[in-house]
């Protein structure tokens, strides 16, 4: 991101930008900041999108080919682009399926792009042993957007807020981050909806992120997940009912609940082990320390094997599913009879 950044500020750019990575937020901004800088506003003679699979390679480059017409004056030398987006169009694996058309092969074209052109391509995670990552890496630049980091998301949100004339207590923004953590297109349509909701006050409280931000599956089982660890029968029996009424898909529920079994059978094994949880996130590959922190006082509360039973019978409640025995409903309700209502 910083390369990206350095070249805007700079105005001196690479022929070809690759933004690759789960983070869709993040591709979409550097996307857009690169545009603004290299696009007039309104000119589509000289930039170009695609989207999806269907394109054509020949087409694609016989475009990359035709020099610039009273394009934006871009640095000191006034240089003029052709600006070409290639968005989800399935790269790092079309190379084969282009040769089959007999067609020109776009990403051998990548590397070797006439200056006037500039490529901007998005995709999705997992290309970064492709023809095209090797590619972009060599010819242009490659950058993977993930998730920031807690702290980077600290900074992220205190500029936003910033920018608003408002300030978020910590209880507060711990809390903002659970309910909302899943992306950053969700963090960011919340803030706003919170930033609206508080109106001329300054300060944004806990209460307002309750009454405001809406929490994805896997933030709604954090609770679910917590009562189970705490053996509270009874309210790990309101909070799913809640999930209901809130018409939560119970299979979504279960998946959820399996996924974070796993996850805290292995912080479990690592804390035991005495790993504190910076260290945990390190050796997990976790870009948020913060749930790391959350779930090691519930994984203290479990032992192993009962993780392992939990594992086990959500494996065996999963098949029967699968063939008819059992719906979903019955099986989370079952898992909760089980494990939450035992003794410790």
């Amino acid at each position: 991101m910083r390369r990206i950044n350095e070249d805007i500020k700079n105005e001196k750019f690479r022929n070809l930008y690759l933004l690759y990575g789960d983070e869709e937020y993040l591709k979409q901004q550097f996307k857009d900041k690169l545009i603004k800088a290299l696009v007039n506003e309104g000119d589509t003679m000289n930039f170009s999108k695609y989207h999806g699979k269907d394109i054509s390679d020949r087409e694609i480059i016989d475009l990359a080919e035709t020099m610039p017409f009273f394009a934006k004056p871009v640095g000191a030398d006034g240089t003029q682009y052709r600006v070409i987006l290639l968005e989800r169009c399935n790269l790092a694996s079309r190379s084969a399926t282009a040769k089959k058309k007999d067609e020109p092969d776009l990403i051998e074209y990548f590397a070797a792009l006439p200056p006037h052109v500039i490529f901007i391509v998005l995709e999705d995670a997992g290309i970064g042993r492709s023809k095209l990552f090797k590619t972009a890496s060599s010819a242009g630049v490659a950058v993977e957007f993930t998730m920031l980091n807690d702290a980077d998301l600290a900074k992220w949100i205190g500029a936003k807020l910033k920018a608003e004339g408002k300030m978020m207590k910590q209880d507060a923004f711990q809390l903002f981050l659970k309910m909302t953590h899943a992306n950053m297109s969700n963090m960011d349509t919340e803030l706003e909806k919170l930033i609206s909701y508080v109106g001329d006050r300054e300060q944004i409280l806990s209460e307002d992120v309750s009454a405001i931000c809406v929490a994805g599956v896997e933030s709604k089982v954090f609770d679910l997940v917590n009562s189970i660890s705490e053996k509270n029968l009874r309210q790990t029996l309101d909070i799913y009912q809640k999930h209901l009424a809130l018409d939560t898909n119970p299979r979504e529920i279960l998946g959820a609940l399996i996924a974070e079994f796993r996850r805290m059978r292995v912080i479990k094994e690592l804390y035991d082990a005495g790993d504190d949880y910076r260290t945990i996130a390190n050796k997990m590959g976790a870009k948020s320390e913060y749930g790391i922190k959350m779930t090691i006082p519930r994984a203290k509360l479990m032992t192993i094997s009962e993780i392992d039973g939990i594992l086990n019978d959500s494996a065996q409640y999963l098949q029967q599913i699968n063939t008819g025995l059992l719906n979903d409903k019955m099986a989370i309700e079952l898992l909760i009879m089980k494990y939450a209502g035992k003794a410790s």
